[in-house]
């Protein structure tokens, strides 16, 4: 009875269990929020706040960072290119791109923008972390978005040099044109692929461009309108006042104002649109080479076409006195930020990332990045080549010393190591020296008057200096490369091969007065200096006093070239093939204007007895 009594109860019990847990699940149903994780919990330990709702498009839960603090330059382009592939081979959804720095090389520049549009990662955004001016405002609009810090800086995007110029118009406008033509095109591309206005990056750039503010009352989009814009929306010319980035409020040059050129006009929604007469008077043939460089389509309403009442009118932005350059409320107010970023934490929260990581500079960039960066590095580079072709030449004009031979190989590393390591040459050029050196001492000492080995090696010295010289791609079809670089380059190494020559012409005159080498070279009979091995330089030649056949006697150790008493004449000889000993006989093979090649000539050995000699 009690046992029945026992088990109805347990009974009970479990379905009383049963039909609250049903009524949970019930409430769950109709009010989620009603159910709170232990571990967030308000007020609890180990609660966290709530992360902000991230736009699908902006999500990028694995997230690199590739920091750009140094001036922009080749190396940073490579250095760049390694982190960005390490990303994509990582399969990062994110990549960063932490921006402090004051521009820099056009060429890297342009370089960096173009690897960000063709990378696979689905995003990249720039944080401007302080500044980024010329070059680095490039970069930051190249990107998909752009986050700032509180203190950020940004724009002023014409080169350094270039800039200096125009403040004080040191340069043709044509020539200004051209110059700003690529960077233009690049800048024009990034506008339309992320919905900045063209009117304000073409202010980053060049002077003159005055604009006007005004907001659409529907969308709340802001657009910044020329002088001839703002006639065609609102019939009237604006106000020109106090702007709000410019020299504040100061008298505006004639040569500054806005008013349309006298180049081409656009005919097509797509093209171009000049912000200033100075663009505006660029020849038809750039005009239409800048939009046929430009691929993205422009978004901008055609305002002669607008209402005036869609839009309010909020006041002037720029007056064109100055290159355009902004501060965080700026760069927020016109539209270039998307959010202010200050730590490593708020950029994964603001990308909703759970992991992030930071692809630095390696070891040989972070060496060598700033003095291949530095102004005197082509120059150093140059002596450098000079003095590892005279200290080769010396080393093979008088053998055994040793310290010219270390001298060269110091020189050659100082040219060809840095670039390499930091992946500012390719690879085949630092092989292309070593091999060309190989093949001339080949010609030199092993197969002496072949010519085949000597001209492959000045080949391969010639193209491996020229591609150490011109900037990575730039010596192989169809990876890049300028041409001009490969001039550039060619133009160096020939000029540094004619200085290098002129100082082998001087020590194969004046051998003898050098301390060294002139003790490790004999002298005539006579007491007068001999020619040397490198006679070829003096412009006395030898084949007037030896003919082919005359027997001599070896004076120094033929390896395979030294000296020998040829017709009671010292001269410089080389060995057919090994190494002669001193005091050897040697025949005279071939005779050259400044090049005598021997052979070791067998002495007879004395006849063995005969046997009935033999007592």
């Amino acid at each position: 009875m009690m046992r029945g009594l026992r088990s109805s109860r347990g009974l009970s019990g479990t379905l009383l269990r049963l039909a609250g847990l049903m009524a949970l699940l019930l409430l769950v149903v109709t009010d989620p929020s009603m159910v709170v994780a232990k571990d967030a919990a308000p007020g609890g330990a180990g609660s966290a706040a709530p992360g902000p709702v991230v736009p699908a498009g902006r999500q990028a839960s694995k997230l690199a960072v590739i920091t750009i603090s140094t001036p922009i330059s080749s190396v940073t382009s490579r250095s760049f290119e390694r982190r960005l592939r390490l990303a994509e081979k990582g399969g990062m959804d994110g990549v960063v791109v932490e921006l402090n720095t004051p521009g820099g090389e056009v060429g890297a520049v342009l370089e960096i923008t173009s690897m960000i549009r063709s990378s696979t990662v689905p995003l990249i955004i720039a944080w401007v972390n302080e500044d980024a001016f010329s070059g680095g405002a490039i970069i930051a609009l190249a990107c998909d978005e752009i986050v700032v810090s509180a203190h950020a800086t940004m724009g002023d995007a014409a080169p350094i040099q270039l800039a200096r110029l125009m403040m004080g118009q040191g340069m043709p406008q044509t020539e200004r044109v051209k110059v700003l033509m690529p960077i233009l095109a690049d800048l024009t591309e990034s506008a339309r692929a992320a919905g900045y206005d063209e009117n304000l990056v073409q202010a980053m750039v060049v002077l003159g461009v005055e604009t006007w503010a005004v907001e659409h009352r529907e969308t709340g989009r802001r657009y910044f309108l020329t002088e001839a814009e703002y006639k065609c929306l609102f019939g009237e010319a604006p106000e020109r006042g106090r702007a709000r980035t410019g020299l504040m409020g100061a008298p505006q040059p004639d040569e500054y104002v806005s008013q349309p050129g006298s180049g081409p006009k656009p005919s097509d929604p797509d093209d171009f649109r000049p912000a200033s007469k100075e663009l505006g008077a660029m020849s038809a043939e750039d005009y239409d080479a800048l939009n046929m460089s430009i691929s993205e389509q422009s978004r901008r309403p055609d305002f002669c076409r607008e209402r005036a009442s869609d839009y309010v009118y909020l006041e002037q932005a720029t007056d064109g006195t100055t290159l355009l350059t902004m501060g965080h409320d700026d760069l927020v107010d016109f539209g270039f930020a998307s959010g202010t970023v200050g730590s490593d934490a708020e950029l994964e929260a603001f990308l909703g990332a759970s992991t992030l990581h930071r692809l630095d500079e390696n070891w040989s960039e972070r060496v060598f990045g700033p003095v291949i960066s530095s102004w005197w590095w082509p120059l150093l580079r140059i002596v450098c080549v000079i003095v590892f072709l005279i200290a080769l030449f010396v080393e093979m004009s008088v053998p055994g010393m040793g310290i010219p031979g270390i001298i060269a190989l110091l020189a050659l590393g100082v040219v060809l190591v840095p670039p390499v390591l930091v992946n500012a040459a390719l690879w085949w050029t630092f092989f292309a020296v070593i091999l060309g050196v190989l093949l001339i001492l080949l010609e030199i000492f092993v197969f002496p008057g072949f010519g085949v080995p000597g001209i492959a090696g000045m080949v391969c010295l010639l193209a491996g200096l020229i591609g150490s010289f011109a900037s990575m791609g730039a010596v192989i079809p169809g990876t890049g490369g300028d041409t001009s670089n490969v001039a550039w380059a060619t133009s160096i190494v020939l000029v540094a091969m004619f200085i290098a020559g002129l100082g082998m012409y001087f020590f194969s005159r004046y051998t003898h007065s050098f301390p060294v080498a002139g003790q490790m070279i004999l002298s005539t009979r006579s007491g007068d200096s001999s020619e040397g091995m490198l006679a070829a330089m003096s412009p006395a030649p030898v084949s007037s006093s030896v003919q082919v056949g005359d027997v001599g006697r070896v004076t120094s150790t033929l390896r395979p070239s030294g000296t020998a008493e040829i017709n009671e004449r010292l001269l410089d000889v080389v060995s057919e093939s090994g190494f002669i000993e001193p005091g050897a006989t040697v025949r005279v093979t071939s005779v050259g204007t400044y090049r005598v090649t021997v052979e070791l000539v067998e002495e007879a050995s004395p006849p063995s007895p005969r046997r009935e000699d033999v007592t």
